[in-house]
């Protein structure tokens, strides 16, 4: 024999059918000793008859032989780490399959992986396509880019849920604005995993910030008042309809006449502009009818400049008159969020027992309502709120109350 030309014998695993003897079990008293798993445990295969145990093992032995010998051909460095890995496997009860599929998904995830800001693009863009409101769409990026340029711009696959906790809990926000950037990102990393550039959502992982309602603010009778007299006739059709209808502020600047009909007294809040994307219909009290009789076109929007800005402006001139008169207007220095909207609420639920049909003009649902505007104004509030009307004399009078009510 020469030298280095011998070869070692391949020596199979025995596996082989016994009776199985502690069986009491039917389908069980037969088994086949000596499979084992690719993590090296012994697995177990019960029959019903020896025939059937024998017919099992003559079409897997050609199998089981092709995995003895690809196991042989392994390099030393190769068993050695494929030993290391079961140990480190082995208090996950994990196969070294699995771990390295998880791998390779993993590695192919951050190879489709693309840039936090190229991400924020798409999302825009897909958002629009989809036909979402542009509020929506501004205040969704808005979020998403500023985590961007405060994180840093990096691959969508490399943030992980602990670095998103710590940066939402460093935010000098309230619990709610903290909330919504979660969400928003929320919204991305979901998009995010639905093209494949990342494995998961890291937000479920993240806290969510406990936010306590706080009572809704709202104006004085008499604080709505002087803004409306204050205002150009441009400007009054929107805030009596933001007062006296409850329309948010979003759905005022996308309303254009035709949506109002003073005939039957409604106004279509369509689908397309409404913030629930579902179609509501909103009376016109006789308050409102009183403001907008005058003002009334077929065609255009209602508010055809930028409402938030023309408010912001319009604030200064009615604390200014209303101060020079000797009349407190906290309300109107400090501006409550949705101030008119809540203000209507407030004082219509005061004034109308039916609680389904405030909700139903608000848009809100009854235990919404009930737990957040219920009992805030008294009904002589409410009744000196829906009494304000337009000076006879079409000037910018104000009927002052004794008292602010």
């Amino acid at each position: 024999m020469v030298l280095g030309s011998f070869r070692p014998k391949m020596r199979y695993p025995t596996i082989k059918v016994i009776r199985n003897r502690s069986s009491t079990t039917p389908g069980s008293r037969w088994k086949i000793e000596g499979l084992r798993d690719e993590t090296g445990k012994r697995i177990r295969k019960f029959f019903a008859s020896k025939d059937q145990a024998d017919e099992w093992l003559r079409e897997k032995r050609p199998e089981l032989r092709t995995q003895g010998r690809s196991a042989l051909t392994l390099t030393d460095f190769q068993r050695t780490d494929a030993k290391r890995a079961i140990e480190i496997l082995a208090p996950f009860s994990a196969s070294l399959t699995e771990a390295a599929q998880d791998y390779a998904d993993r590695a192919a995830t951050m190879a489709r992986s693309i840039q936090f800001s190229d991400l924020i693009g798409e999302i825009e863009s897909t958002k629009r396509a989809d036909g979402k409101s542009e509020n929506y769409i501004h205040n969704l990026i808005g979020n998403i880019r500023r985590f961007k340029e405060e994180m840093g711009d990096k691959l969508v696959a490399e943030f992980n849920s602990q670095e998103i906790d710590d940066w939402l809990r460093a935010l000098d926000f309230s619990p709610t604005t903290r909330n919504n950037y979660r969400r928003n990102l929320s919204v991305a990393f979901s998009y995010a995993i639905s093209r494949g550039y990342c494995q998961s959502n890291p937000m479920p992982n993240t806290a969510k910030a406990k936010a306590v309602l706080d009572e809704p603010g709202i104006l004085f009778p008499v604080e709505f008042e002087v803004m409306l007299n204050c205002a150009p006739p441009t400007m009054q059709a929107s805030l009596a309809i933001a007062g006296f209808a409850g329309i948010r502020e979003a759905e005022i600047a996308r309303l254009d006449w035709s949506d109002v009909n003073l005939t039957e007294g409604l106004i279509a809040i369509k689908a397309a502009k409404a913030k629930t994307a579902s179609r509501r219909v909103v009376p016109i009290l006789p308050a409102l009818a009183a403001w907008l009789g005058p003002l009334t076109q077929k065609t255009g929007l209602i508010h055809p400049t930028y409402y938030h800005r023309d408010l912001r402006l319009l604030r200064p001139e009615a604390i200014k008159f209303l101060k020079k008169n000797k009349v407190p207007c906290p309300n109107l220095e400090s501006w409550p969020a949705n101030a008119l909207r809540h203000s209507f609420i407030s004082y219509r639920l005061a004034t109308e027992p039916n609680a389904a049909l405030v909700a139903l003009e608000a848009g809100h649902n009854q235990q919404m309502l009930h737990g957040h505007y219920k009992a805030l104004v008294s009904p002589k509030a409410g009744r000196a709120w829906f009494n304000l009307r337009p000076a006879a004399n079409g000037s910018n009078v104000v009927r002052f109350a004794k008292s602010i009510g």
